[in-house]
């Protein structure tokens, strides 16, 4: 007996196969454009809430070895600071050349770091160019402020530059801005024989911006310019350097600086110059309790112990960030802005009046 087994085909049908090989597309290309979609919100609430990061420029800040600091801007070598262009002057410092005082004429000059200096801002915006103005207007007498001020450095290379520079300048006040971060000391030694070696190079790269070192740079550039992707490397930073980054042993910190004002005393006697001692604060001790501030006020007890008129910054840059409702800060760089460094420029030129020098004939004519 034959048995016949009919043959029943299983498959789905062609067009069930076509619709899941579409849907499989589909998944996946869903999933990119719902990625895509809340990175680009992402990218929109974080330029609202924090800022748009600034690109920067070439060339960048060059240095060149020196015996006293380590390290110093090469004379005339223009730069940017983000899209800001900085002039460096004749004597390798940030501002217009300077020559011999004019007649009657009362120069202060301005230590720091890049605070000083005025990363991320226009000339005319440093803290050194405002007090200049400001003191202008106030005097009857002209007024020359230099800024000093020099990316990365500490109270070490400071003191060095006056050390070099001051008889040049001949200033009658001395300025010293002081941040927390100063308690670590530069590398003098160290800097100057590496760049004996290696002559002028890029300050942000340590090396001259050809080649791969150019290459990697622009490629840093492209990343620059998400906000989303600044505040992802900047919070990574946060929680893997710590809230103390830089500072090892702060109490060898407060001896070095100890010896240092008593140098910085030294020096302005030498000069016929008023040292003062301003100390500059953590943008964060703004809006509450920061380990810094013990730190800043025992810097201006150690000031008054050697006869340095001593200012704090932070009353008034707090008074601003209540004023503003947030932190007078650049986006993704953490520097003061011009907002800030005007209110520290102020608050100066009103601190300056109990130290500024008085000829018989300027105290006659001088507000008290």
């Amino acid at each position: 007996m034959t048995t016949l087994t009919a043959h029943v085909d299983i498959r789905p049908p062609a067009r069930t196969i076509r619709a899941r090989r579409r849907l499989l597309l589909f998944i996946p290309a869903a999933l990119a454009g719902a990625l895509l979609i809340a990175a680009m919100a992402g990218e929109l609430l974080v330029r609202v809430l924090v800022g748009t990061p600034m690109p920067e420029r070439l060339p960048l800040m060059t240095v060149q070895a020196s015996p006293w600091r380590g390290y110093g801007m090469v004379p005339g070598g223009d730069h940017f600071t983000y899209h800001h262009p900085v002039r460096v002057n004749n004597l390798g410092l940030r501002g217009s050349d300077v020559g011999p005082p004019e007649p009657g004429e009362t120069r202060v000059l301005m230590l720091g770091d890049s605070l000083t200096y005025g990363q991320g801002v226009a000339d005319d915006d440093t803290v050194p160019a405002v007090l200049e103005r400001l003191l202008t207007g106030d005097r009857a007498r002209p007024a020359r402020v230099i800024n000093g001020g020099l990316r990365g450095y500490a109270t070490n290379q400071e003191v060095g530059l006056l050390v070099e520079l001051g008889p040049v300048i001949r200033p009658d006040v001395v300025v010293l801005m002081w941040y927390w971060n100063d308690l670590e000391e530069g590398n003098i030694e160290g800097t100057w024989e590496r760049l004996t070696r290696s002559g002028p190079v890029a300050f942000d790269t340590w090396a001259r911006m050809e080649g791969d070192t150019l290459t990697r740079w622009r490629r840093q550039q492209w990343l620059r310019r998400s906000a989303l992707l600044m505040l992802l490397h900047d919070v990574r930073n946060r929680l893997t350097a710590g809230e103390q980054a830089g500072v090892t042993d702060p109490d060898a910190g407060m001896e070095r600086l100890d010896r240092h004002l008593a140098r910085l005393t030294e020096l302005t006697a030498e000069l016929g110059a008023r040292p003062v001692l301003a100390t500059v604060p953590d943008p964060n001790a703004l809006s509450g309790e920061h380990f810094s501030r013990a730190w800043a006020a025992t810097a201006r007890s150690m000031a008054s112990r050697h006869g340095i008129a001593a200012v704090d910054l932070e009353p008034p840059l707090r008074e601003l960030f209540l004023r503003l409702g947030r932190l007078p800060v650049l986006a993704f760089d953490g520097h003061y802005d011009a907002r800030a460094n005007a209110c520290m420029a102020e608050a100066l030129a009103v601190a300056l009046r109990g130290v500024w020098p008085k000829t018989t004939a300027a105290a006659a004519t001088e507000p008290g």
